[in-house]
């Protein structure tokens, strides 16, 4: 708050903590009882623990052994914190598992990542700032494959948005959490490229070779970073299983009428695939009966 607060338009005239944050809209005041209560927006910047009342602010970032990621990951991080504190860990993250070459040229050793780093930063900066909070249970994740990076953000684009006006930069720059944004914009290192964060990411993506990101906008928005590498697949999973796989990665879980839905697969073959992918290791079962919800472990 006191980088925010040195940066801040009214910063003097606004001092003390009652009046500034008001003024922020990181709290509002009771008309009744007159007392301030915390914004959600308030909770996510300066909150002590913002997934207590707030859960579904974590970033989940997982590495996976095969492309498909139906074998047990290699790590998985619950990133806590505030919006700079949960960046700042999916970063780490990222940077700690892209895997690092190097080119001998004349005497000097040049580092040549497998992707740009601040490119796949940016990503995830614009899925804390834009993602729905509203979607309760849903995070914004960040899955690590051998040949890609998808970071995958709940909520749509607007309906007066469609991919195409995305990639070809005719999308208005609206956030959807505007007041959070606006946060982020004054601490230096986190919304530095307002308008321009997808361009970004191609640019950088093309300097180092690399195939063009790719966004999709169903269920959640998401960016998929690739590193142009083919890496075979040999899982013993049948296609209904990786279908399945495949939602509970998107939605955080799912149900045996949902995996019949989407596979086709008859009520007791759909619950007998998501048992044998819990006996895998690959699912959690939690719930009984009709209940019953099978989630990544």
């Amino acid at each position: 708050m006191a980088l925010r607060a040195e940066r801040s338009r009214n910063r003097k005239r606004l001092g003390e903590a009652t009046e500034l944050l008001p003024a922020l809209k990181a709290v509002v005041r009771d008309p009744t009882t007159g007392q301030l209560h915390p914004t959600h927006a308030g909770i996510l910047m300066f909150g002590l623990d913002p997934q207590l009342p707030l859960p579904q602010s974590e970033v989940v970032c997982i590495k996976y052994a095969d492309p498909l990621g139906v074998r047990r990951y290699i790590d998985r991080k619950n990133c806590r914190g505030t919006l700079p504190e949960l960046i700042d860990q999916a970063s780490r993250f990222i940077a700690q598992y892209t895997r690092v070459g190097a080119t001998i040229r004349g005497f000097y050793r040049e580092d040549e990542p497998e992707y740009p780093h601040e490119a796949l930063r940016e990503a995830v900066v614009n899925a804390v700032v834009h993602r729905d909070y509203s979607r309760s249970g849903e995070t914004v994740r960040v899955f690590m494959f051998p040949d890609r990076v998808e970071v995958r953000s709940p909520g749509g684009l607007p309906p007066e948005v469609t991919i195409e006006d995305v990639l070809k930069m005719r999308a208005s720059s609206v956030p959807r959490n505007e007041v959070l944004a606006g946060f982020l914009r004054d601490i230096p290192g986190y919304m530095e490229r307002v308008g321009s964060g997808i361009r970004f990411m191609f640019t950088e993506m093309r300097e180092m070779g690399l195939p063009d990101p790719e966004f999709s906008d169903h269920i959640d928005f998401m960016v998929t970073f690739r590193n142009g590498q083919v890496v075979e697949d040999s899982s013993d999973l049948n296609p209904r299983q990786v279908i399945g796989l495949q939602i509970a990665r998107e939605r955080g879980s799912i149900s045996t009428p949902e995996y019949c839905a989407a596979t086709g697969a008859a009520d007791r073959m759909g619950l007998r695939d998501l048992q044998d992918l819990a006996a895998k290791g690959l699912l959690s079962a939690l719930g009984k009966k009709k209940g019953l919800r099978f989630f990544l472990p």
